[in-house]
Order: structure tokens, then sequence, then C-alpha cells
């Protein structure tokens, strides 16, 4: 459902909505409530209520509306994620602070999530405590090497993974609830699975890859976020070397890939996400890799946000040769004889976007002057594209610098931005003597790294 009927549906009248929450909470007497619900990477706002004067109000919605959602008092911070249906939902505690405190006198699938959520937490207390003695008995030679009491816990810890399972088997097949406590589970327990259950590592990230990325279930569960986030988290964090790293994560782009195919909403906000994700983490093997696969071997049509991000690395990838920049208002010790890029004498170029109006820029830039000279001996030239629109700030910042300097005043609109598809900055690019790309340095450190490892 778009924002839209979002909005309608809190003026239809009552006998058009079908969806009725009641909340009794003596404590938040005459405090104002927001419900939302998600859509994707969204939040979607629902409504605007107030407690009355017992802390009691009834919430209505459209039928429509289902999947997870969430309560939430804003000048209190606290949230309450509830399940929402077609059914009667009725809720009653305290505050929304504690869980163990409210009750839910109406509505199974809420009664079945909060039974749930309650015992959830105190059942892996206990779990987390059988398998630390586990592990003592059957490997501490201090406590005899005891495999027959090791093999009793793992019974007791067979019998209580069991109840939590068995929580969720005696709900209806078409519960979404049922569905959702298992996924939730899958996305909650990474952090934990990487470091101290590191044999459940492999089968995890199987389970992440048969997630069914478009299925409305999750589309709808506020999952859909953390499921990508925390399936690359887990191979970024759990697998060993940066080569197996990398392996395992362009599987698991192809599992998604084709997961996604025909549903162009999802793929889009999903492998746009992704990107930026990885980009974040500095996974710029595996930002590649998608950028150039999924340009390439997709039947969704992708949007224009999300092509111009993947198309900085199908243009520039490594070994292709970039365009020549033709340069303007020139600064290099005083002297403005160059014309543009390819004028440059020198077996590498490193070119830098940067501009006095870029706090990073300001910080890192300065720094090149460090290396300049080492680099310089090596047959390395510096080339700062500016992307400064005023004149004389330009020649301000640039003018401290021992390198080449140039600027069209232009900012985003300059040719050479759009040519090398600079979206941030400070962005940096190595070439070689032919303008072939070599490397797409994440800072001067990483530059400077890889100009003393492979230049001599």
């Amino acid at each position: 459902m778009n924002k839209q009927l979002f909005a309608l549906s809190l003026f239809m009248p009552f006998f058009l909505l079908a969806q009725e929450i009641q909340l009794d909470f003596q404590k938040l007497s005459n405090q104002e409530l927001q419900i939302y619900t998600f859509e994707g990477m969204d939040v979607i706002p629902l409504a605007q209520y107030t407690f009355d004067a017992e802390g009691k109000v009834q919430i209505n919605l459209d039928e429509n509306i289902e999947g997870m959602g969430y309560l939430s008092l804003p000048n209190q911070e606290q949230n309450l994620l509830i399940a929402l249906s077609d059914e009667k939902i009725y809720f009653k505690g305290n505050d929304f602070s504690d869980y163990s405190t409210i009750q839910v006198l109406e509505g199974e699938e809420n009664k079945a999530f909060f039974a749930y959520s309650n015992a959830y937490p105190k059942r892996m207390q206990v779990l987390s405590a059988w398998s630390f003695l586990q592990e003592r008995y059957e490997n501490e030679k201090i406590l005899g090497n005891n495999k027959k009491i090791g093999q009793q816990i793992e019974k007791e810890i067979n019998r209580i993974e069991q109840t939590n399972q068995d929580l969720i088997n005696h709900l209806p097949a078409n519960s979404y609830i049922k569905w959702f406590i298992p996924k939730r589970k899958l996305v909650s327990n990474v952090a934990m699975i990487a470091q101290q259950q590191p044999q459940l590592i492999p089968s995890t990230i199987e389970e992440f890859r048969r997630l069914d990325y478009s299925d409305m279930r999750l589309f709808k569960s506020g999952l859909f976020r953390e499921a990508i986030e925390n399936h690359f988290w887990l191979i970024e964090n759990g697998v060993g070397s940066l080569e197996q790293v990398f392996k395992e994560m362009k599987i698991s782009i192809d599992a998604m890939q084709e997961n996604l195919e025909g549903d162009e909403l999802k793929f889009n906000m999903a492998f746009s996400h992704l990107f930026d994700v990885l980009e974040q983490r500095s996974l710029f093997q595996a930002s590649e890799y998608l950028a150039i696969h999924v340009l390439e071997k997709n039947e969704c049509e992708i949007d224009a946000s999300l092509t111009k991000k993947l198309e900085t690395y199908r243009k520039m990838k490594k070994g292709n040769q970039v365009a020549d920049i033709l340069f303007s208002n020139t600064i290099f010790n005083g002297e403005n004889e160059l014309q543009k890029l390819s004028d440059v004498n020198s077996n590498y170029i490193l070119v830098v976007f940067g501009s006095s109006w870029c706090p990073a820029c300001t910080e890192e830039i300065p720094e090149i002057n460090n290396y300049y000279k080492e680099w310089k001996e090596k047959g390395v030239e510096v080339v700062l594209v500016s992307l400064d629109t005023n004149l004389k700030a330009y020649q301000n910042f640039a003018h401290q610098f021992d390198f080449i300097s140039t600027c069209d005043l232009k900012k985003w609109n300059s040719k050479a931005v759009e040519d090398y598809y600079v979206n941030a900055t400070p962005s940096m690019f190595l070439l070689d003597q032919d303008r072939k790309l070599l490397l797409k340095p994440k800072n001067i450190n990483h530059a400077n790294s890889w100009i003393s490892h492979y230049v001599k």
C-alpha cells in the first residue's frame, strides 16, 4: 500500500476499517502515540494518536495493512514492536519499556509473538551456559574429559532448542509470526554465531542465500535492510581470508540476483543498498563484481540512480583507459603550460577530485605534499581536479600544493566529474602513462602503500 492510501485511511469511516488495536497503559496517560509500518528499507508513518487520561486509546487501521509495525512514544523514545493483521488486538500494561509486563489479551498472532519474545532470551542464556559446560566437560583434562556428562548436557540443549521450536510449530500454517520468528532469529544471531558458534557460519550463510527477498512478508517485516547487511557482515567476518570472503560474496550476490529477477522495485532497492554497504566497508572487489554482473546479466530495468552508481565500476574498471581531462585555470609552480591530462609526462598519475569546501579534502589532500617529492622521483605525478566554483577559493586552496591543479568552476557539472563517475570527494584514481586505471585508492595512505610496494 502506498503512502497516499495510508494517509487516506486515517479519514475513512470506521465501517471501512477492519483492523482494531486497543491499548491500555496506565502510565501513558495523555501521551502522544505514533504508529509505523515497514516497506523494504523504509519506515512508513501510519497515524498519530493520543492516550486518554486513563492511558487508553483505540487505533483503527485499514484491513490491508499487514506485516510488522511498531508503536512509538516520541517523547520517551520507547517502541513496541507488534504484528499487524486483520484480527482485533488488545494490549494491556504499564508502559512499553518491558515486554514481560505487557499482556496480550486479544490477538493470536501477537500472543504468540510476545510469548516467544519473552521466553527466547531466557532460553538462550541457559543454552549459552549449557554449551559452555559441555565444551569444558568434553575438553578439559582437569574434569576428566567426561564425555558422558557432555552427552547428557547435549541432550538438555536439544530439549531446550526443541521447546523453542515447538512454540513456532503449533502456530497455523498461514501465521505471519510463524514465518517471522525464524527470519528474525536468522538476522539477529549473526554476531553471536560469528563469536560463539563459528561451526554454524556456513549453514547460516546458506540460509541467508535461500532467503526470498521478493517475498512481501520480508518486505513488510522491518528485516529487509538488516537481512542484507547482516548476510554480508557474516561473510566478511566469518569465512577467513579476504580471497575467500570475496568468493563467498560473489556467490551470495548471484543468489540475490537470481531471487530478485522480475521484481524491479525490490531489485533496485536491495542492490542499491548492498552496493552502498560494500562501498562503505571498502569491499571494492565485491562492489565491482556486483556492478558489472548486475549491469550485464539481469532482466530487470535498473533505475537511473542505481545505474549511475554501478556504471562507475563498469566504465572505471581496472585496466580500462579513462577519459582525458582538459585543464582550466591550471596551477603548477605558477605555470599554466599544460592543456590536458595527456600532456603530463609521467609513468604514473594520481588524479584526485576534491575542493576547498570539502572538509575531508582539506584534511587529506594536503597530506599529498608529504609524499609528493618521493613520488615525483619515482615517476608519479599528481593532478588535483577541483570542484570549486569560486576562482579565488580554488586558487587559495591549490596554491599551497606542489603538484598540478585544475578547475573549470563547474562543480558536479564538470565533464571530468561525469567522465570519471565521481559522486563523492575526495575521490582518487591512479593511472599509468597510457591512462589505464591501476587503482582506486581509498585514501592517501592506501595510495602511498601501493606506490611504495609496486613503483621502484
